[in-house]
This record gives structure tokens, C-alpha cells and sequence, in this order.
């Protein structure tokens, strides 16, 4: 009898060991959109994906202080958008990609539980910058939206207007040195146009971002025409960061320019193309200058923070890829 019982205790405390074995491999988190990752295993590597999933997930958009500022470079094949969230709480969209990538880019701002876009910046009016725009119209609150005086006779660009127009939404053309938003150690500046260009890539807005001591340029599809003028403005451009104007072709980025803004990284937003984007040309120039280089084809969204002192680089192509 002794004999039975000890073979019961034992076999008690093989099963308990067998539960805790397999709480311990088998992880699971709940994201703030309701949609499960999991994670099996216990090494080294997963716990860093592991924190990198909260971190991607757990955007307070709705504090009115956030300390810190966000971009959300959106992979959006062979076009352009960013998501920026201000240190205040504010949202501010750049672009939103082709038509075919509308809904990704609801989808995906939907994800952080943001239901309002504060300030819509179109940088020009090509498709690969404002296709997926009605979409986003369609789907949020939008406060103020910000556009170039370039026009074109697209379908696209007149659907596009027709409903802004429908939603009696308020437009605002900027020019060189406006301030789209700012705050007690943060501002959001547009630098380009200062002037009227032939091209409508030249007429991109735009956008400077300084927040405590780390700035942030994003060139729209502007090239080298504009970089000359930034640079003789006499502004001060030096930058953290910089998103490479027209998807790093061979009329942005040129050695100059890179040289006078200083930037440890280099965003630049592409898909499979043509057009020979980015251009050799453009990434000799920031390896040249020991720029960090990373693009939404090979890495996919891509997320960028700073507490104005330091910043941080994450992105999910991994995530995409379980």
C-alpha cells in the first residue's frame, strides 16, 4: 500500500512538472486589436520578440502627454505614407499610399485605436501619395488637411476633392516656414515650397519635426532642385533622421545635402518598380556618409520613436512573416 501511494505521488508531481513545462514554452499576448501572436519557446530570441510585440502594441494615443514622438514609416509597395504621433497625443498622416493600399493603411492606424487624424498632409498630388486617401477620409475624423497648390486632371485627384469637398473638410496650403503644430519642446515645421516649381514632384510639402534635441526631415518626392533651396535658405536642417525624397532616386539625395543634414538613419519607402528606385547613386551617397539605411521593402512598416534625446528603430516584417 506504502508502495502504491509513492508511485502516485510520483506520478502527481510528474504531471504538475508537464503543466508548468508546458505553460512555460507556450506564450501567449493579446494585443490591443484583439489579435493573437504567440510566441512557443522559451529562448533568448523570442523574449526579445516578445517585448518588442508589447512595445509595438501598447500606443497611448489617447494620453494628452506621451513624451516621446512616433513615426510609423508604412510599408506601402512603390508609394508613400507615415503616420506621426505627436508628443501631445495629436495624429498627423503623411500620404497614404496607392489606392490598393487604402485599406492597409485604415487597417493599420485602426490598430492603435486611433480614431481621429488631426492634421492630413498631402505631400503632392500623385497616386502613390494620395490613392489611398478617401479611404482614410472615409474611415476617421479628420481635423485640418494640408495640400500643395499643384493640381492634376486625375480621376484619382478629382475623386479626391470631390470628397473633401462633401465633407465640408477645412484645406490649408502651406508655404515655406508655416507651422503645421508645435509645443512646448516640440514643432512641426514645412520647409518646402518657398517657392513655385515647374514639377510636381518639387512642389512636395515639406516637413520638418524637432522635438527636444532630435530632428526629423521627410522630403516628400522632392529632389534636388528643392535640396539646393533648403540649403540656401539657411535654415537649420541638420537631422536625425531623414526620409529620402522620391523613393531614393538619382534626382534626390545628393552628396551635398546629405553632407549638410548629418543624419544617422535614412528611411526610404519603395516596392518592386521600374524605375530603378532606389537608385545606386542614392545609396553610395549614405553609405558614403555611414547612414543607417532602412526601407520599408526589405524591413516592412517600420516604427521610429524618440524621448527627444535618443531614438529607437523597430519594425514587423517578422511579425508579418508568422
Amino acid at each position: 500500500m506504502k508502495k502504491r501511494i509513492q508511485i502516485i505521488f510520483l506520478l502527481l508531481i510528474i504531471a504538475i512538472i508537464s503543466l508548468m513545462y508546458v505553460g512555460a514554452s507556450s506564450l501567449e499576448i493579446q494585443t490591443d486589436n484583439s489579435n493573437e501572436i504567440k510566441a512557443i519557446g522559451n529562448t533568448e530570441i523570442d523574449k526579445v520578440k516578445l517585448d518588442d510585440i508589447i512595445s509595438y502594441a501598447q500606443v497611448n494615443v489617447g494620453d494628452d502627454e506621451l513624451n516621446k514622438i512616433e513615426f510609423h514609416f508604412l510599408d506601402v509597395g512603390q508609394g508613400d505614407s507615415t503616420l506621426v504621433i505627436l508628443p501631445n497625443g495629436k495624429t498627423l498622416l503623411i500620404d497614404a499610399g496607392g489606392s490598393n493600399y487604402g485599406n492597409k493603411v485604415v487597417n493599420y492606424i485602426k490598430s492603435l485605436k486611433i480614431s481621429k487624424i488631426d492634421y492630413l498632409v498631402m505631400t503632392h498630388p500623385h497616386a502613390d501619395h494620395i490613392g489611398g486617401m478617401e479611404k482614410v477620409i472615409d474611415n476617421f475624423d479628420i481635423g485640418t488637411i494640408y495640400m500643395t497648390d499643384m493640381i492634376t486632371t486625375t480621376k484619382t485627384f478629382n475623386d479626391l476633392l470631390l470628397n473633401i469637398e462633401r465633407k465640408n473638410l477645412k484645406i490649408i496650403t502651406p508655404k515655406a516656414n508655416d507651422i503645421i503644430s508645435a509645443g512646448d519642446d516640440f514643432k512641426v515645421l514645412v520647409l518646402s515650397p518657398s517657392r513655385k516649381y515647374e514639377g510636381i514632384n518639387e512642389m512636395s510639402l515639406v516637413i520638418q519635426m524637432i522635438y527636444k534635441n532630435n530632428s526629423f526631415l521627410l522630403m516628400g518626392d522632392s529632389g534636388t532642385i528643392v535640396e539646393n533651396d533648403i540649403l540656401n535658405s539657411n535654415l537649420d536642417i541638420k537631422s536625425d533622421l531623414i526620409k529620402i525624397g522620391h523613393h531614393g532616386s538619382s534626382y534626390s539625395s545628393s552628396s551635398r545635402f546629405i553632407q549638410s543634414i548629418s543624419p544617422q538613419f535614412a528611411i526610404i519607402s519603395f516596392g518592386k518598380n521600374p524605375y530603378g528606385h532606389p537608385s545606386s547613386k542614392t545609396l553610395e551617397t549614405l553609405n558614403k556618409y555611414r547612414v543607417k539605411i532602412y526601407s520599408t521593402y526589405e524591413f516592412g512598416d517600420i516604427i521610429v520613436s524618440s524621448d527627444g534625446n535618443s531614438i529607437k528603430i523597430d519594425y514587423n516584417s517578422w511579425i508579418r512573416s508568422w
